[in-house]
């Protein structure tokens, strides 16, 4: 995106960010009181914390306020979010995606403009469960990497047995309801083999229960997520990459 599509698209979004925030904070009263972006937020931002400051890439915030925190941490944050593929059409045919109420989010599809490798950070929490093609984009945040630089993943996740789509499996909280993307369910030889492809290195990995099935959004959600472990019950995976280089591992659950 250019300087001055940006500018414009600043623009924009400040005249009108006001129609769109009482709405969009009148429909969060309706969401569940707990989710799991506590869990995902503490553990990016004990990341950030090992490095100091930097360059950092956003994918896929959507509406949440990462971007700004990361920016008020002292971070030099870039945010980009698929919004003509993934957000739906708002007021006057806008998609509400260019309307993140707390930092300028840029419209763009890694997987066919995949950025430079000028970023110390990449961060993807709670988007990469919803891409198609992830190949592309794990290799397009892999590229957008220094040397050395480290790629922040949370997502649903299994040791073994990933899924192409939990909302389909029998139990899911998304059965009889209308979702506009899939859950795909990342495993451990899916993981290694989009490492090896694209020369990432695991660094350590959290393990949390959010759900009382095998799956995300399968069974009763529990009352607040639980700590685990590659061996015991879980859904999430709080995942740490580095780009080359010599493996440093970190603390894992």
């Amino acid at each position: 995106m250019t300087t001055m599509v940006q500018r414009a698209s600043q623009v924009v979004q400040t005249a009108l960010r006001p129609l769109f925030t009482a709405a969009q904070r009148d429909g969060r009263r309706h969401q569940p009181l707990l989710n799991e972006r506590s869990v995902e937020y503490a553990f990016v931002f004990s990341r950030l914390a090992t490095h100091g400051t930097g360059s950092l890439l956003d994918v896929g915030p959507g509406k949440s306020a990462f971007p700004v925190l990361a920016d008020l941490a002292g971070w030099r944050v870039v945010a980009v979010d698929n919004i003509v593929d993934f957000w739906r059409r708002g007021p006057l045919g806008v998609r509400w995606g260019l309307f993140n109420e707390h930092f300028l989010v840029e419209d763009a599809d890694l997987t066919k403009s995949p950025p430079p490798p000028t970023f110390d950070v990449v961060t993807c929490i709670s988007t990469f469960e919803h891409v198609i093609d992830r190949e592309g984009l794990f290799r397009a945040m892999s590229m957008a990497l220094r040397p050395g630089g480290e790629l922040l993943i949370t997502t649903p996740y299994t040791e073994d047995g990933g899924v192409p789509n939990a909302y389909d499996l029998p139990g899911s909280d998304a059965q009889g309801r209308t979702v506009p993307y899939v859950c795909r369910v990342l495993d451990r030889a899916e993981l290694t083999r989009l490492c090896a492809a694209n020369g990432m290195q695991v660094q350590g990995m959290e393990y949390w229960r959010f759900w009382e099935g095998k799956h995300w959004s399968v069974g009763q959600p529990l009352p607040r997520g639980q700590v685990s472990s590659a061996t015991e019950p879980h859904d999430l995976a709080c995942i740490s990459l580095v780009k080359g280089g010599n493996e440093v591992h970190i603390h894992s659950r």
